[in-house]
């Protein structure tokens, strides 16, 4: 038996041989997202679709005696060099009611002075926002062009929790509205934030939140982008 655990938005992998009970010896995943697994009839390998922040979903085979992972192909890079490319930093940041709101923080390599930064809210709302390739890779493009990106799991999203997911139940544009300013609160406070160039951008009910925060809390952004975002 072979399963993934969403651990903070990132796949951590797991297995168990089921006529011994002992553990398989499994990679220990760098930060990213298992999409698909399958086991091999005779029991030894492990196929996995696997995508990280830096890398679009790729197919994987890992060994279930040793452990060993081996990518079978590449299918996005093109001539990229992967050490451009930029892993996030999970944060938690306070919110008015006491919580900490996680998020996914991305910083541009080679900065220098402040930034922009964009604050990017998922759709859903019950959805997460985990460190995959976000965007079909916007993300990587903002940063190569010198944006820094947060990524928050405002209260609504899943994988913290049930009680968690239901807080935006029936108060759209209520609480998670609050947890949207502490955002950009949370970035004014970074010294490396240029607090007049702060944008809000999503889709869905991401695309909601941006028209709610755009329009009632106007005083943060520069910029706000509205993907297909209920506004009536």
């Amino acid at each position: 038996l072979v399963w993934a655990l969403n651990e903070k938005g990132a796949s951590k992998l797991y297995g168990r041989d089921l006529q011994t009970g002992t553990s398989l010896n499994l990679p220990d995943l760098k930060l990213g997202v298992i999409g698909a697994l399958d086991i091999s009839s005779d029991g030894e390998r492990l196929a996995m679709i696997f995508v990280r922040p830096s890398e679009a979903s790729n197919l994987y085979e890992v060994n279930l005696q040793t452990g060993a992972m081996t990518a079978l192909g590449q299918s996005m890079l093109g001539g990229l060099d992967p050490n451009d490319l930029v892993e996030p930093e999970f944060i938690e940041f306070p919110t008015f009611d006491g919580r900490k709101i996680p998020a996914w923080l991305y910083k541009p390599k080679g900065m220098h002075g402040r930034i922009p930064v964009v604050l990017s809210i998922h759709g859903g709302p019950e959805a997460q926002e985990r460190p995959q390739y976000n965007y079909n890779g916007m993300y990587q493009y903002l940063l190569s062009r010198g944006f820094g990106i947060l990524a928050p799991n405002i209260r609504g999203s899943t994988g913290f929790g049930i009680t968690y997911q239901k807080l935006i139940h029936r108060d759209w544009g209520g609480a998670e509205l609050k947890d949207i300013e502490h955002a950009a609160k949370y970035l004014q406070s970074l010294d490396w934030v240029d607090s007049n160039r702060i944008a809000v951008y999503g889709g869905s009910f991401g695309g909601f939140a941006t028209l709610s925060a755009v329009t009632r809390l106007p005083d943060y952004w520069a910029l706000a982008v509205d993907l297909v975002g209920p506004s009536n």
